[in-house]
């Protein structure tokens, strides 16, 4: 017999997981520098994950952790520090529960809300008046005092008589003109157009919440956008854009009230429909027997 065979034919020996082997490998690999990063990478993940299945399997029962229990007591108040730990645990607990009784809030008081982000947007507004004036303007209003001067919606630009045009859309400037022949002091009319401007931003901003509530069924992201409006708001006396945007808002929730209105007269019809039915059998049933 060759020994080969005797080789083949002798029975395997099982490896077995050696704690001291592994333990010099790791040791190995994070001294050589070569997969040190990797390596620690890894042994966090794995021990978050083990750490994470452990704790869900051990605490599924409990109501509510200790540490988590302590954490919001901390958040109640928020201190510079809570006894045996810093103040950011407390701190985050605390604005994670702000946060999420704000969003409970801003659900059951709509109304509430938009009054607020209405109230805001005008303060906002005047501040910025008061901070940085706005600008006359320069196409609408020419186009305004022309109107109001001259009756001619015509010569939009200073360098050049270019006559009747069509450079904007007429609305704004003709009630821009009303101004003007309602307000015969010069520097009137372009006070009342930041006034109307202001309010204009000030609607919008009261609207954003129900126009989420059309679009997702949720105010939230509506007053998220509001917020972000009375950031970017324009106060432009000489242009439309704040009308604009209004007017595009009306026009979604006047549009979404007519569909409601639609759906709940077809609820109606379909709700009457079988007694109608009913009665035109009866009715169909009476005349045969009569024939």
């Amino acid at each position: 017999m060759s020994a080969t065979s005797v080789s083949s034919s002798a029975p395997r020996r099982r490896r077995r997981l050696n704690f001291r082997k592994l333990a010099a490998w790791l040791v190995s690999r994070v001294t050589s520098g070569r997969a040190d990063l990797w390596l620690v990478i890894t042994f966090a993940v794995v021990h978050a994950l083990l750490w994470t299945r452990i704790l869900i399997d051990l605490k599924a029962a409990q109501d509510v952790h200790m540490d988590v229990a302590e954490a919001f007591a901390w958040g109640q108040k928020f201190q510079l520090g809570y006894g045996k730990h810093p103040p950011l645990t407390g701190w985050i607990a605390g604005l994670v529960n702000a946060a999420t009784t704000s969003v409970d809030w801003i659900r059951t008081h709509q109304a509430d809300v938009s009054v607020l982000l209405f109230l805001a947007a005008g303060m906002i507004g005047v501040f910025i008046l008061v901070v940085c004036p706005a600008e006359q303007g320069d196409e609408m209003m020419r186009l305004a005092k022309n109107i109001a001067e001259l009756g001619t919606f015509a010569n939009p630009f200073s360098v050049l008589a270019t006559g009747p045009t069509a450079v904007t859309p007429p609305l704004y400037p003709f009630m821009l003109a009303g101004f003007m022949k309602l307000l015969r002091v010069s520097s009137w009319p372009v006070a009342a157009a930041v006034l109307v401007s202001i309010l204009v931003n000030a609607i919008t901003a009261s609207l954003l919440p129900r126009i989420s509530v059309v679009f997702y069924g949720d105010a939230v992201p509506g007053v998220i956008a509001s917020i972000l409006w009375l950031a970017v708001m324009p106060v432009m006396p000489g242009w439309d854009t704040s009308y604009t945007v209004m007017g595009l808002i009306f026009f979604c929730i006047l549009t979404s009230s007519f569909e409601d209105l639609d759906r709940s007269n077809e609820a109606r019809l379909a709700a009457r429909w079988p007694v109608r039915r009913v009665t035109l059998i009866r009715r169909m049933r009476r005349s045969d027997g009569r024939g």
